[in-house]
């Protein structure tokens, strides 16, 4: 009972942290998403250099937060494209810097480094692309709140659906606890709260709403078992205890880094 109040205690003070720096201007949100994608960065390299592979932890950090500033700096229309040129020396100043750390596993250190920021910091770097508006220079956070109700949706109805009627495992190896049940009634609550959302929020046009709410649904569960995966790899409960009740920044926003960009596709490349 305990761990469950907690749990719900740091979960919802999450929440209104999230929705209070998206609400209330362009720079909070920048700076709560930047801190949210370091530390997840952060917990991702000491994962891995906790075994024999040895990331480039502050230099895959810095490379990273130069993306999400420049990613910043273009969708609000303040620098160009160009600017991001500057990535690919950083890119090869990877390779070059392992020459002269002498560690075991060169080139899965530099994999990793990568995989890192492909896998963290890239999903929350493309928000900056859905939230400005470069032509009149407008801050419009509610597409990108609207995602953040349907995966806490989708989250909820898999925790209640699995808990109460889950018998058949998602996928046994990686997650005993995920299932198939669980998937049905995240999607299905994702679904609900979509068409409702519609009504509240012209931003998208009900069916459209609808297509992400299973985008979501079934990326958010693919995204959260990449990372049991990775936890089961590295033989870990949780990627940090950060967050009292409910782990690391990752085991909280997990979700994330496969949904948004397979709706960030969605979203630029059908509509």
């Amino acid at each position: 009972m305990k761990g469950l109040v907690k749990r719900t205690l740091t979960g919802s003070i999450i929440v209104i942290a999230l929705i209070s720096a998206l609400l209330i201007n362009a720079i909070t949100f920048f700076l709560f998403f930047l801190i949210i994608q370091t530390l997840g960065l952060w917990e991702f390299y000491t994962i891995k250099y906790k075994q024999e592979i040895k990331p480039q932890i502050v230099p895959g950090i810095s490379i990273s937060l130069v993306i999400y500033s420049l990613s910043y700096l273009l969708a609000r229309d303040i620098i160009s494209g160009e600017y991001f040129y500057v990535i690919i020396p950083a890119f090869i100043f990877i390779f070059v810097y392992e020459l002269f750390r002498n560690k075991p596993t060169p080139f899965n250190n530099i994999a990793f480094t990568f995989l890192g920021m492909i896998l963290v910091s890239v999903p929350f770097s493309l928000f900056h692309f859905i939230v400005f508006e470069p032509s009149n220079n407008g801050f419009y956070p509610e597409l990108l709140l609207v995602f953040f109700i349907l995966l806490w949706s989708q989250d909820t109805g898999a925790y209640l659906s699995g808990s109460f009627f889950g018998k058949h495992p998602l996928l046994k190896r990686v997650s005993p606890k995920k299932t198939i049940e669980g998937l049905i009634g995240g999607t299905t609550l994702s679904v609900i709260v979509a068409f409702i959302s519609a009504h509240y929020f012209n931003i998208l046009q009900t069916p459209h709403l609808l297509i992400i709410a299973v985008i979501i649904a079934i990326f958010s569960t693919l995204s959260d078992l990449t990372e049991s995966l990775l936890k089961r790899s590295a033989n870990i409960k949780d990627t940090s205890n950060i967050l009292p009740g409910h782990g690391g920044i990752l085991d909280r926003f997990d979700g994330v880094l496969f949904s948004f960009p397979m709706v960030f596709a969605y979203i630029k490349g059908l509509l």
